[in-house]
């Protein structure tokens, strides 16, 4: 096939979060059969461009190496289609478009600069990641290799050592028998070792910008971008300054009265039994030594449990609490930090396309007349004094199809100008890349 007007272009459809499909036709917006699908098809047409639909079924989860999963799985099958197909379109719809761009990553996509099989990228309210792999992991993961491959090379080297320097025939089929065993693990754990290299190498790479164009196509009140911009921006302080200190008082008191107590009855009733006790003595030292006693266990309870955290561990802690708030809505189970949500690819240079006009204002009022709707439909269940308000009202809204269609994110491919403004993207890359 070839990319030029009036031949064939391949387009790989990759959907986002949770919008999961068991089969490549239905009415999902990235299967064969969809309104979206045929919109689009019918528009290349126009151009001369006929459009064979490949979709790209992933797992879908909220999870980083869901998504790295996915990006794996496809950059493979691109690797495959290349050398079947002249011409491949990728469309990627929320994290689908983050599936998308880390599979371009993986393959190392330079566009046109290198004549590329995969001439376009297009992302649809995709919130792109940035994932940090820090440089002691991408060493640990380089060096690993380098052992790895050292010992399998040198252990291939040894057998055929013994195989040439001996000359019995059953010594040579019993070590051609343990090469193979041997060299066979060892291509193993070298794959394996290669492929941990791979993936820590190719988030650390550097952005792209000769060459390599994606196109991203958002709603400025998209709901998804800009909850996870918000959380990325969010200063999540759960210990306010001082939080440890004033927390150590009351641990200070309870340590000094549990610990001046049995020492003060101890010290009463020892005098008492050996019949050195003498009152006077007693009230006039008894409170001095009782209350340095106290001052001193309180002061270093407060060091130890206030002062020292408070100063050592104050911004750590809140750092852990941070990231993990930030992991949950991320979708991050890995050794790498994932941040930096932005609207535009952080690897490859990036054409915004910012939804405006008639069809933004038709997206929001829609939005805002099925979020009314939804509201209505929960609100005896949800917030009337008498009302149900049971865990069954927040499950039913969570799993109601109107909840996802009531949000912007959710209903772009219900948009005609979409379906055609991809398609003339598609066919006017065709005609410059043919």
């Amino acid at each position: 096939m070839t990319d030029s007007a009036g031949k064939r272009v391949t387009i790989v459809t990759i959907h986002g979060t949770g919008d999961t499909a068991a089969g490549l036709d239905g009415e999902k917006w990235f299967q064969n059969g969809s309104a979206f699908v045929a919109r689009m098809k019918a528009r290349l047409a126009t151009h001369g461009v006929e459009a064979e639909i490949v979709p790209h079924l992933w797992s879908g989860l909220n999870s980083a190496r869901g998504r790295e999963a996915g990006a794996n799985a496809l950059s493979e099958r691109l690797r495959k289609m290349r050398k079947t197909h002249d011409a491949i379109h990728l469309i990627g719809h929320s994290h689908g478009g983050n599936v998308a761009n880390d599979a371009a990553v993986a393959l190392g996509w330079k566009g046109d600069a290198c004549n590329s099989k995969v001439k376009s990228l297009v992302t649809i309210g995709t919130p792109y990641f940035r994932r940090e792999i820090a440089f002691a992991v991408w060493l640990g993961a380089l060096l690993f290799l380098i052992v790895v491959g050292l010992v399998a090379a040198c252990g291939a080297l040894l057998v055929l050592i013994q195989l040439i320097s001996d000359s019995s025939l059953s010594f040579k089929i019993n070590a051609m028998v343990a090469f193979g065993l041997i060299f066979g693990g060892e291509m193993l754990l070298v794959r394996f070792a290669y492929r941990g290299w791979r993936r820590v190498a190719s988030f650390r790479r550097r952005p792209r910008m000769d060459g390599a164009e994606i196109q991203a196509i958002w709603h400025p009140d998209d709901e998804a971008i800009a909850f996870l911009q918000r959380i990325d921006q969010s200063s999540l302080v759960a210990f306010p300054p001082l939080t440890f200190w004033r927390g150590s008082h009351s641990m200070a008191l309870n340590s000094g009265v549990l610990i001046v107590t049995p020492f003060a009855l101890g010290w009463f009733l020892t005098t008492l039994a050996t019949g050195d006790f003498n009152f006077t003595d007693f009230l006039v030292y008894g409170p001095a030594v009782t209350t340095l006693l106290f001052a001193t266990i309180y002061i270093i309870v407060r060091a130890i449990f206030g002062a020292a955290p408070e100063i050592l561990m104050r911004g750590w802690f809140n750092s852990v609490v941070a990231n993990s708030v930030k992991g949950i809505a991320f979708g991050g189970d890995g050794e790498d930090q994932i941040g930096k949500i932005s609207p535009r690819s952080h690897y490859f240079a990036t054409q915004e396309r910012i939804l405006d006009g008639e069809v933004a204002a038709r997206m929001q009022v829609n939005s805002q007349g099925a979020a009314s709707a939804l509201i209505e439909k929960y609100r005896w269940s949800l917030f009337s004094v008498g009302g149900s308000g049971d865990e069954t009202a927040i499950d039913s809204l969570a799993t109601d199809a109107m909840t996802w269609e009531s949000l912007i994110h959710t209903t772009y491919f219900d948009q005609p100008e979409i379906a055609d403004m991809i398609a003339d993207q598609i066919a006017a890359v065709a005609r410059e890349r043919s």
